[in-house]
């Protein structure tokens, strides 16, 4: 009789053994999975900031390559979307009126106008800088949560004058 009850003892034991190991697979491959999608939105944030960075340094470029006021920075219209357009022969950044789609991505770039207070700091509001825009890069996407955004924000300037 003793000899039964040790087989029910670990016929339990056995059960018990099966439900834990069976509870640490699924956590297990819970977590892969959550990984998984965590590593494909973050490569996708990171190309995301990648387009971003692009289409900033086209706009260092052309304040750069151009003359602020005739073609370059400060002959663009604030408050308008654009995009960066490469050139070719030779090749030179451009900036397109609208917005672009990059595979699942539509980035734009914004310029907008610059004040300065009579500390010339930048202000809200004051005097008109006409050698000074702000920068703003959007590169946006459909993510699974709804639509995700990347955003970079420079101020840029007429370096000649």
């Amino acid at each position: 009789m003793h000899y039964q009850s040790q087989q029910g003892i670990t016929l339990i034991e056995v059960i018990v053994a099966v439900a834990i190991a069976g509870m640490l697979i699924g956590s297990i491959s819970t977590l892969t999975v959550i990984s998984v999608r965590v590593g494909a939105q973050t490569q996708t944030s990171v190309r995301a900031l990648f387009l971003a960075q692009e289409a900033m340094e086209a706009v260092w470029s052309i304040r750069d390559e151009t003359v602020w006021e005739e073609n370059g920075i400060g002959s663009f219209e604030v408050a308008q979307e654009y995009y960066p357009l490469l050139l070719s022969d030779p090749p030179l950044w451009e900036l397109g009126e609208g917005v672009e789609s990059i595979e699942q991505f539509t980035r734009s770039i914004m310029l907008e106008q610059v004040y300065r207070n009579a500390n010339d700091d930048i202000a809200e509001m004051g005097t008109e800088d006409p050698d000074t825009r702000r920068v703003t890069v959007r590169v946006s996407w459909q993510g699974r949560n709804g639509e995700r955004e990347e955003t970079l924000t420079a101020y840029i300037t007429n370096w000649r004058e």
